[in-house]
């Protein structure tokens, strides 16, 4: 009995000793480990008693804790078994600003989770960590993060660092990870299962980067984000990189398997979004869209689609994998899932990638191949091209086949369907071909001139391409189609040369009235105006532009009014004219002159002006047009006193004519009210000029 005696009292002292050593360790502040339930009965408790730096250890069982764990010391909780250590919500945590978080960890603090269950029972977590510090979750799962009219998140790294590895992530109301703000640079997002929920009234993001954070995402499985919006029309996403509040987000997304998702990856929210993303060799299947962006060209080369043709976009018509949206640059993409990277090789194009006119074109030829670039033991190849037929038409095809012996099953032309068809094989002896070559060369004439402000565009589309190897194995390959554009020139009513200058009284000169760059042209008028006191119109022709026969409506010279009418158009079977040509020609005569005086050079102008213009084409179309105008001028010669244009003997007698002492203002030059020395000086210096 003594000897039992004895050994309780020996365990009651290490009890204490024991006790004592963890009260010693928390009122010291040195760190250390804490146990939970063996040191305290629960997790808020270890919280409260630990020290800057320390961790708590979590025993296996269920923890039902709240509403609120507030972290504000640096602390690292670990669970021993994530399966078996499982925390549960006791209370609801609110959505405000200031009660968001389950686990609210505040700024400036390290923060490591790891190995445990964050069960949020379904109903009452807004946000099961809100980590506004930074640190590390690890190999913990996180499930039934519900909240009513606020969906729910797992986890918001909210202005610091926060790597999330490990982690399973299941029935989330809303999104997995939510990294937020400009702190957020360096942050790793890898090795995460997310599954949403795929049923619910919120959209649904397994990880979200946004408002200037930047993220790595890499090897991580989501799928199920098939969300609706019920606040906006966003979409839901496996990925999404935004921007809120003016600040572009980032990342790069590597080696994940994306699924059944509305949209793999989203980057963008609006045309105004900066984010940007870097996507390569990921698994992106099953997916409505496999990445949408309405951010500027992402960079998605290497992925895999969900299909060895690739994704189906406006510029891979015949892919069969997941769509894209046009601004995604997506080639090459990988014939197989990923591991390893199998980027297809082989292209077929069209070359060359851009055609571009301008009015008036009509009747002018154009050539374009069809090549094949980096193929390997090719068989055989099909594919058929489509134009758009008012604008361009077929006149001739050349076929150059990179065998010395094949066979044609199709070679067909259908101006109907505006489309060539060529299906063509090797025959033996001939091998498979390997590299590059010349497969077709097609000529196109230009059939259709557009009608200023309209432009003309069309594809000249591949597609239904297929390329074998001689077993009938596919050849997977990339499609560049081309784009032919005509842009309309808007026509220019114009005097040509614009500024005529006389020197001699009645002296007569011509301006044609021109048109550059019309389409179609089958009527046209205009007015023209002039000062009649400086100028008289003494004939008007119609110009030879517009095709016969035409009929002269208005054919007016009004020398009252100083304005000139004309107005013609064709008639009948007469073709409309199209292109650059004279619409009339006009004959003025210098009506009054001036004398050239050393204090005033006595220049006269006045404006020929072009009004009322009108250009209408064979359909009745008035066609929009600039106009420029002239001006006419008359500059008298120094010394040139009858107006003739010369300074020569008749200016000489008139000179002397009226010398001193006799007073001219004919003949003072330079105005001083006496004709002089100074007078015939000035003429005789510009004697023999014309």
């Amino acid at each position: 009995m003594e000897n039992r005696m004895k050994v309780l009292s020996l365990s009651l002292m290490l009890i204490l000793i024991s006790n004592f050593a963890v009260f010693q360790k928390v009122a010291e502040g040195a760190p250390g480990t804490i146990h939970v339930p063996g040191d305290y009965p629960t997790i808020q408790q270890a919280i409260s008693a630990a020290n800057d730096g320390d961790t708590i250890i979590i025993d296996p069982g269920t923890y039902t804790e709240g509403p609120q764990f507030v972290i504000n010391k640096n602390l690292t909780i670990s669970g021993t078994e994530k399966a078996t250590t499982i925390i549960k919500a006791a209370g609801d945590t609110g959505s405000s600003d200031d009660t968001r978080g389950w686990f609210l960890v505040n700024s400036d603090v390290i923060f490591d989770l790891n190995n445990v269950t964050i069960d949020g029972l379904g109903h009452n977590i807004y946000q099961a960590i809100r980590d506004k510090g930074q640190g590390t979750i690890t190999n913990c799962i996180f499930k039934n993060i519900v909240y009513p009219g606020y969906a729910g998140l797992a986890v918001v790294a909210f202005g610091g660092d926060v790597n999330v590895t490990e982690c399973t992530f299941d029935n989330i109301g809303r999104i997995g990870v939510l990294y937020f703000g400009i702190g957020v640079t360096d942050s790793l997002f890898i090795g995460n299962s997310y599954t949403g929920k795929g049923d619910g009234d919120w959209l649904d993001y397994g990880v979200e980067v946004g408002a200037g954070a930047h993220v790595t995402i890499d090897g991580n499985n989501i799928s199920r984000c098939t969300g609706i919006a019920s606040v906006d029309n966003s979409t839901s996403a496996g990925i999404l990189v935004t921007t809120y509040y003016g600040e572009g987000s980032q990342a790069a997304i590597t080696h994940n398997d994306i699924s059944s998702c509305t949209c793999g990856i989203a980057v963008g929210y609006d045309e105004f979004d900066t984010s940007s993303a870097v996507v390569h060799e990921n698994n992106l299947f099953d997916n409505e869209y496999g990445l949408c962006s309405t951010a500027p060209t992402i960079d998605a080369t290497r992925n895999w689609w969900g299909d060895p043709t690739g994704p189906h976009a406006t510029t891979n018509t015949g892919g069969l994998g997941n769509n894209v949206t046009d601004n995604v640059s997506f080639e090459p993409w990988l014939i197989a899932p990923y591991p390893p990277a199998s980027p297809v090789k082989t292209l077929l194009y069209v070359t060359p990638a851009d055609i571009v006119y301008w009015t008036p074109s009509a009747g002018k030829t154009f050539t374009v191949d069809i090549k094949l670039g980096d193929v390997t033991d090719l068989g055989g190849y099909e594919f058929k091209l489509y134009w758009n037929t008012t604008l361009l038409d077929l006149v001739n095809v050349q076929i150059t086949p990179p065998w010395n012996t094949s066979t044609f099953s199709k070679n067909e032309t259908r101006e109907d369907l505006g489309r060539y068809w060529l299906a063509i094989a090797r025959l033996p002896p001939a091998s498979s071909f390997n590299g590059n070559a010349t497969l077709t060369r097609l000529a196109f004439r230009v059939d259709y001139d557009p009608i200023y402000p309209q432009n003309g565009t069309c594809r000249l589309e591949l597609v239904d391409t297929k390329l074998s190897d001689p077993l009938g194995n596919a050849v997977y390959h990339m499609v560049h189609s081309c784009t032919y554009t005509i842009y309309s020139t808007k026509p220019l009513m114009a005097i040509e040369s614009p500024t005529y200058t006389a020197h001699t009284l009645g002296e007569t000169f011509k301006i044609n009235i021109t048109i550059l760059g019309v389409v179609n042209l089958y009527n046209y008028t205009f007015k023209l105006s002039y000062d009649t006191t400086l100028l008289d119109a003494i004939e008007l022709d119609v110009g030879p532009f517009l095709n016969s026969p035409t009929f002269q409506y208005k054919l007016i010279v009004d020398h009252t009014l100083g304005e000139i009418w004309l107005w013609v158009w064709s008639y009948g079977a007469a073709p409309p004219a199209s292109g650059n040509g004279v619409l009339a020609t006009i004959a003025f005569k210098a009506a009054a002159a001036t004398l050239w005086r050393k204090s005033n050079p006595n220049i006269r102008s006045c404006g020929l002006h072009l009004y009322d213009t009108l250009l209408v084409t064979n359909t009745g179309v008035e066609v929009s047009h600039g106009v420029t105008d002239g001006l006419y001028t008359y500059q008298p010669k120094p010394g040139d006193l009858d107006y003739d244009g010369e300074v020569g003997l008749t200016d000489l007698r008139i000179m002397a004519l009226y010398y001193d002492p006799v007073n001219n203002s004919i003949a003072d030059i330079d105005q001083n009210g006496v004709v002089d020395i100074f007078d015939l000086a000035i003429l005789t210096y510009y004697y023999g000029e014309d």
